[in-house]
């Protein structure tokens, strides 16, 4: 049987469930008949076999490593039928009429050899990824439109500079004339590269709105990611010194200063490329990758220039000067577009109900590994409250927490070790709660709310406090009861069976920030306190000097568990407009702070993530981890000292 018109091709590398959806829609496509081949860059997460299993129709590729985008698409292409080639992301579905509509693009015209997709914001189909490509004259190539609201601007078939990647179809007359993707450029550039030399070969590229692809955007390695950014620069470098006209290729630099200075001055607002490497940490980040990409550039000129001796060639020098700058992207658009690309879902502010917002960065879960998927974190342009976008459904969120999230020693040396230690560090909270309880001019309970296993309630009962805990898990309070005698009930605060001004003192320690509705907690605590009750909060504090230094790496934002990443001044805010007064706080938690910092630069040393991950306690991995935490400590207590530590703990009196 003779081979379909059209093949598709599919690279993948360790992204099992997002390649389950894009080819469940490739399935889904009416109108055409089309061969499947799917390219699997050595993934370890099993997507090889799923697609063995799954779709045994599909042509399996299996490399042993990760080759790139650019090898591997040039694998499925070489196995490809027909004289159409299909290329969809891993990370994007495809509508169903998708092939069907790039297929119909090639109609009537030999001189079109590409077609390219509307391809829009996964999270918000109301948004544009991409609808086609520009380019800045140093060689920065960006999608047209990326970011924009989809309001009718881009719904004309009309020809465009060339096709992103993520979803297009070449004519194959025109990859064997060419040549395929550049395997020197192994990832990002890729079809900016294929793209720019098939028009200066004399091809066309056609963009046709309504052969529609959804994109989880930058998926793979994420905004963030420093790797990803030197890899755009270095390929910046090699597109502009293979393919650029000299007229264009001797004003690079002062192109490129431009471009960096206009960066500049976006990321003072919190804007462009910047936004995604938040702190001083994130931009000497940024800056270090720009100049790894540029170094890594430097070996493979030799080879671009002489690639550029090579090229078919149907465009002068002069008339490919003159198609780059007609499709040239203005410097406003860059600078902000990059913001734009990754604006979070249309969600309220907690603080003060605004819908605008910029993302700080992306991450996954670098402590429990519960999940692979990336999360964005957003901050509010109008009060600057930060939060998870888009907030996970409650479902979602339960699996977030592994089913053993609290402390439960062993009856091992190592454990007995941790649990001595945990005491230790614990007087700190222990000697803050006394004082509030004092304060509270009262002899009523102490509700600890998030008990876990019960050794802080239970240190408050052996200081004479009669302490008692809550818990949304039934194992924890058998364990709180079980090791230290602490009544302990499963529920949630604002359900809890409790009577009206019960208790003189509620502790939520590192509660507020797993919340959907914060203030739903806070108005629950407010009933449940005596008339001069007092509440203690602790949560961790955005405003450190660890989340400028370390960015998405610090551990306070603990993706995706936590839901808001609150400063001092936003905690104060939410305990006012819900009845409290503040009157105390402090900066540095013993127990906190210095260990906070150790996790976040060691997380596969945090004794409860190994533990949680099954992996067995040892006095080895306690002391390097205690070892690390007591080199934190002189750090942590400075910042705590200039109030700005990694925690905040705060007591509040009901009005």
């Amino acid at each position: 049987m003779a081979s379909p018109p059209l093949s598709v091709v599919v690279v993948n590398w360790n992204r099992r469930e997002l390649l389950r959806a894009c080819l469940r829609s490739l399935m889904k496509q009416t109108k055409v008949q089309f061969r499947l081949i799917v390219v699997d860059n050595g993934s370890t997460d099993g997507s090889a076999e799923m697609v063995s299993s799954e779709f045994p129709a599909a042509v399996l590729i299996r490399n042993r490593k990760n080759l790139g985008f650019c090898q591997a698409n040039n694998q499925g292409i070489r196995a490809a039928g027909g004289e159409r080639i299909a290329l969809l992301n891993n990370d994007a579905e495809a509508e169903p009429e998708f092939l069907f509509e790039l297929e119909r693009v090639f109609d009537g015209d030999d001189e079109i050899g590409m077609a390219a997709a509307k391809i829009v914001m996964f999270s918000d189909p109301r948004r544009i990824d991409k609808a086609g490509h520009l380019i800045w004259p140093d060689g920065q190539n960006r999608g047209r439109g990326t970011g924009a609201w989809d309001a009718g601007q881009f719904e004309q078939q009309e020809e465009v500079l060339w096709p992103d990647g993520c979803g297009a179809m070449y004519r194959r007359s025109m990859l064997d004339e060419i040549g395929g993707f550049d395997e020197d450029f192994f990832a990002y550039g890729d079809d900016a590269e294929l793209g720019l030399r098939a028009r200066i070969a004399g091809w066309k590229c056609i963009y046709n709105p309504r052969a529609v692809v959804r994109h989880h955007h930058s998926s793979t390695l994420g905004t963030g990611s420093v790797k990803r950014l030197a890899l755009i620069e270095r390929n910046r470098v090699l597109l502009a010194a293979k393919l650029f006209p000299w007229s264009l290729l001797w004003l690079n630099p002062f192109y490129y200063l431009q471009r960096l200075a206009s960066g500049a001055l976006a990321a003072a607002s919190g804007q462009g490329e910047a936004a995604s490497f938040p702190g001083a940490g994130g931009k000497l980040r940024l800056v270090f990758a720009l100049f790894s990409g540029d170094l890594q550039a430097l070996p493979l000129l030799p080879k671009m220039l002489h690639k550029r001796r090579t090229l078919v060639r149907k465009l002068s020098q002069q008339e490919t000067k003159e198609l780059i700058l007609e499709n040239r992207i203005s410097l406003k658009e860059l600078s902000t577009q990059a913001a734009r690309a990754s604006a979070p879902a249309n969600e309220d502010c907690l603080r003060c109900g605004s819908t605008e917002a910029v993302i700080l960065l992306e991450g996954t879960d670098r402590l429990y590994h519960t999940t692979t998927a990336r999360f964005q974190v957003a901050r509010c342009r109008v009060c600057g409250l930060a939060r998870l976008s888009p907030r996970p459904e409650p479902a979602q969120l339960d699996r977030f927490y592994p089913g053993n999230y609290w402390f439960d020693p062993a009856e091992d040396t190592a454990s007995r070790w941790a649990e001595r230690y945990r005491r230790l560090v614990l007087q700190d909270h222990v000697n803050f709660v006394v004082e509030a309880h004092r304060n509270a001019s009262g002899s009523g309970p102490v509700l600890d709310v998030g008990c876990g296993g019960g050794l802080l309630p239970g240190m408050l009962r052996e200081r004479g406090l009669p302490a008692m805990g809550l818990d949304s898990s039934q194992q924890a309070c058998k364990i709180a009861w079980r090791r230290h005698h602490v009544p302990a009930l499963q529920a949630d605060l604002t359900n809890a069976p409790f009577p009206s001004e019960s208790f003189s003192l509620i502790t939520l320690f590192h509660v507020l920030e797993h919340l959907p509705d914060p203030g739903a907690y806070l108005d629950a605590a407010r009933e449940l306190l005596t008339p001069h009750g007092h509440l203690v909060v602790q949560v961790p504090n955005m405003d450190c000097w660890q989340f400028r230094l370390l960015g998405q790496r610090w551990n306070g934002l603990d993706i995706p568990r936590h839901l808001t990443d609150f400063r001092g001044a936003d905690v104060g805010f939410f305990l006012e407009k819900h009845g409290f007064e503040v009157v105390r706080r402090k900066h540095f938690s013993l127990r906190d702070n210095p260990a906070g910092l150790a996790t976040s630069l060691a997380p596969s040393l945090d004794p409860m993530a190994r533990r949680i991950k099954g992996k067995p306690a040892s006095l080895f991995h306690n002391a390097a981890y205690l070892a690390l935490t007591a080199a934190a400590l002189p750090f942590a207590l400075l910042e705590a000292a200039c109030g700005h530590g990694s925690s905040i703990m705060l007591e509040a009196r009901k009005r």
